[in-house]
């Protein structure tokens, strides 16, 4: 019934023109991981509205290509109104949420209400958000499918220079993606130069190995 409710808000906060589909299959995908206690205790119209704003950071995102963005406390919706706003969407991966965390605490920022959702999504060619299937299921995918990594986190405060903020968030992400993509190639190296190390010359000790 909350985000029933919720769903009706977004929609009134324009999140059923952005691409988004059914807006309260979207709402249940998005909120799925929230304990029941924060969603009532935020009510329908700021669960409406962080999840349509949400949506609407995402609405076009090109091929591997992340999306941040920073709001101080009252420039954006948020679950509670004291709080700033980080808004990302990327490719998920692996090490997302404790590398944007520590890059927070870094700027001295502590973090709230953090709303992590893995959505499977349609884009377009361009990147254009078309609709929110749902969570990951074991269903095939459709070619214009992929899963995504949205993140909302609230803090204290933005502080005075957002626009360095998101930049250090961006270089982060980066860092994160070329982690996951070189780790496999890391991998198997590693195990050739192990296996090396036993079949050529002088036996290595296996702890070498």
């Amino acid at each position: 019934t909350l985000l029933a409710e919720a769903a009706k808000a977004a929609e009134a906060a324009g999140a059923d023109s952005i691409g988004v589909g059914d807006l309260k299959r979207y709402l249940e995908a998005y909120y799925r991981h929230v304990p029941p206690e924060d969603l009532v205790s935020a009510g329908p119209q700021r669960l409406g509205a962080v999840a349509a704003e949400h949506a609407r950071v995402a609405a076009r995102r090109p091929q591997g290509r992340a999306l941040v963005r920073v709001r101080a406390a009252g420039e954006v919706a948020a679950l509670e109104e004291s709080r700033g706003v980080v808004d990302i969407a990327t490719d998920d991966m692996p090490f997302l949420v404790d590398s944007i965390t520590n890059e927070l605490a870094r700027h001295n920022l502590d973090s709230y209400h953090i709303v992590h959702p893995q959505l499977v999504v349609r884009r377009d060619v361009s990147g254009e958000l078309r609709e929110v299937v749902g969570p990951p299921g074991e269903d095939s995918r459709g070619h214009d499918e992929i899963t995504e990594s949205w993140m909302h986190i609230e803090i204290d405060s933005a502080g005075d220079d957002v626009a360095g903020l998101e930049d250090d968030l961006r270089r982060v992400l980066a860092d994160v993606r070329v982690a996951v993509e070189d780790h496999s190639k890391m991998q198997e190296k590693a195990l050739r130069v192990a296996t090396q190390l036993g079949t050529e010359g002088a036996r290595a000790p296996a702890e070498t190995q």
